[in-house]
């Protein structure tokens, strides 16, 4: 070899030496940090929107039970978590209108029956011409009046549930059920024994979990991605080592102010477990799948802004994803490893899409766990090149 070619040839090392783009790590430095290799692995990634949000119910499997009347509780037949259907009586109510109510009830019945002749008599005494029509009138006003005060009053016992025919038989209630609205289970209880209620008070919550859903929010630069028929992963902020499925049935059309996001409606495929409406949720909405050139997480680094990978420019390839796995015996000897700016795309299962700024073998081998660790010796490489500078 002539001093020339030998001259270049060290200039070329010496230009590498100097590289900002590449580090050089002994066998024993890529041991003690841990590093490992691998190639490109082609897998199947989904881009995904990051959401939060909680466990909800539609309004119409979600029940307050309050009353039509005032009065004193007198039982309580559930305590919370209990399943009920509807209909089914959770406590009983007393005051003594509803004796009032039945009494009147009974005289309209009595005054109804009487009027209710005096009706019809006097409408055949005046086919009789024995009757006159004013006569008739009155008779048909008044037993008009009664019955309609009849009829409302019954209507009225019913909906407070005392049972009409009953009290035409001459039993009188005290006391009115109060039944569940819909089947579910008993979420809150909010009144005791004893305790007079009024018109609307709420004394019990009632949900039926069977329908429970998810409400997803949505930020404005990522509702565009969103659309029905996504599939939605999902786990509880309490539990969050176990995954759920859902998918979006219903998507927001107008944005809420604070914070500025579109709630987006899931309705969840695996119920298993003890779901109840509030819980808090973290969630992936996956808006896309690809077949992409992929590396582990770990393996890329971010610097500036940009995304880089680290690639093993020389030395013997080993069979398995460490270095200490060549079974040839090198020493002690150098690596040289390059950093390289790649794209990145979708990240699914600790894996993210990387399309390299230049074009790589797919036999490279690349840094796939420890790469933070070569950029740090190759910044402290830099200083130490422009301290001797």
């Amino acid at each position: 070899m002539s001093y020339e070619s030998s001259h270049n040839d060290h200039d070329h090392d010496h230009h590498e030496e100097m590289s900002t783009d590449e580090v050089r790590l002994t066998r024993s430095q890529i041991e003690i940090m841990g590093v490992e290799l691998g190639r490109f692995e082609y897998l199947n990634l989904t881009t995904t929107v990051k959401s939060s949000g909680e466990l909800e119910l539609p309004p119409q499997k979600r029940a307050c039970v309050s009353v039509f009347h005032g009065g004193i509780v007198t039982s309580i037949k559930v305590i919370e978590g209990d399943y009920v259907r509807k209909g089914q009586v959770v406590a009983t109510l007393k005051n003594p209108e509803f004796l009032d109510w039945q009494q009147q009830f009974l005289a309209y019945q009595d005054d109804a029956i009487l009027l209710e002749k005096n009706y019809i008599r006097k409408k055949q005494l005046i086919a009789d011409s024995i009757a006159s029509v004013s006569e008739f009138q009155e008779a048909e006003a008044s037993y008009r009046k009664v019955m309609h005060q009849f009829q409302a009053l019954e209507k009225k016992l019913s909906i407070f549930d005392i049972p009409v025919d009953s009290v035409m038989k001459g039993r009188m209630y005290t006391e009115i059920p109060i039944r569940a609205p819909i089947s579910g289970f008993v979420l809150e209880i909010s009144v005791n024994l004893g305790k007079y209620v009024n018109i609307g008070d709420e004394l019990f919550e009632i949900v039926d979990n069977d329908h429970i859903h998810i409400d997803l929010m949505v930020y404005e630069k990522d509702i565009g991605q969103v659309r029905v028929g996504q599939a939605v992963v999902f786990s509880l902020t309490s539990r969050p080592e176990y995954l759920y499925q859902a998918r979006i049935f219903s998507v927001g059309q107008a944005f809420k102010k604070e914070p500025k996001a579109v709630t987006v409606h899931a309705e969840i495929d695996n119920k298993t477990g003890n779901l109840l409406p509030g819980m808090y949720v973290d969630a992936r909405i996956i808006t896309d799948s690809v077949n992409a050139r992929s590396v582990p997480e770990e393996g890329v680094i971010y610097e500036g802004g940009l995304a880089y990978v680290f690639i093993l420019e020389n030395g013997m390839p080993a069979p398995g994803p460490s270095l200490t796995a060549d079974e040839d015996d090198h020493g002690d000897e150098t690596f040289i490893f390059q950093k390289v700016q790649v794209k990145t795309g979708a990240s699914d299962i600790g894996y993210i899409e990387v399309v390299p700024e230049k074009k790589l073998r797919e036999e490279t081998r690349i840094v796939t766990k420890g790469a933070y660790y070569l950029l740090a010796e190759m910044k402290k490489g830099e200083e130490g090149a422009g301290h001797s500078h």
